[in-house]
């Protein structure tokens, strides 16, 4: 549900940075998944994933959101949550020498430190822009684990796989319904004295956007 939509949008952020345009020849098209990269040709690339840290839990006291009624419950609205969560967005670089690893990380590191850039300023705004979670991420700081270099491959030669983790501290918040199936455009929130509700009692319900407006792809 919210990790699906998670995961997709910090990978599509960084494969529109790095399309066709990118100023550096050797990294244009740069192969970028939410899969771990099993072919020969995923190589130098970057896998992305989400380390979870501490729970996802209900924001505040009384958070209920409040959206126009089912239509099998004509006397009473549906209840929806605010919930918070908090990880890392996790960055694997993957290569083949030691060197297309260490100018990877080098580009890397600039997207997420440096402000400015067109490229810089996509990546952010890609995140920013997410219509179904608000998401802040750490852009002051970049953890840097895992730098190795391991023998054999995942087509089964003997050459060297050559690695390093970039992490950045991610925290956010999402609205889901009771049972944790539909994500609520944060867009059609409002805050109304104590609570929240619709902006429009009328719409209809949302419903899950996955493969559409942030699709999944190799």
């Amino acid at each position: 549900m919210f990790l699906v939509q998670l995961k997709t949008s910090i990978t599509y952020a960084l494969r529109q940075v790095f399309g066709a345009t990118y100023p550096v020849d050797d990294f244009q098209n740069l192969p970028i998944t939410i899969e771990f990269p099993y072919q020969e040709q995923q190589y130098p690339g970057v896998w992305v994933g989400w380390e979870p840290i501490g729970p996802i839990s209900k924001a505040g006291i009384d958070n209920e959101v409040y959206g126009p009624p089912a239509a099998t419950t004509q006397d009473n609205p549906n209840v929806f949550f605010l919930y918070r969560f908090s990880g890392y967005s996790l960055y694997t670089i993957g290569a083949l020498t030691s060197m297309q690893r260490d100018r990877l990380h080098d580009e890397l590191v600039r997207v997420f430190l440096m402000s400015g850039t067109p490229q810089v300023v996509g990546f952010r705004q890609y995140i920013e822009d997410n219509p179904y979670i608000n998401m802040n991420m750490d852009f002051d700081t970049v953890s840097v684990r895992g730098m190795a270099e391991n023998p054999g491959t995942p087509w089964g030669t003997n050459d060297f796989i050559y690695e390093v983790t970039l992490a950045i501290e991610t925290v956010g918040e999402f609205v889901s319904d009771q049972f944790l199936t539909t994500l609520v455009p944060l867009a059609e929130i409002t805050s109304t004295g104590d609570a929240l509700a619709f902006e429009s009692s009328t719409q209809t319900l949302p419903t899950p956007i996955i493969g559409v407006d942030f699709p999944i792809g190799a």
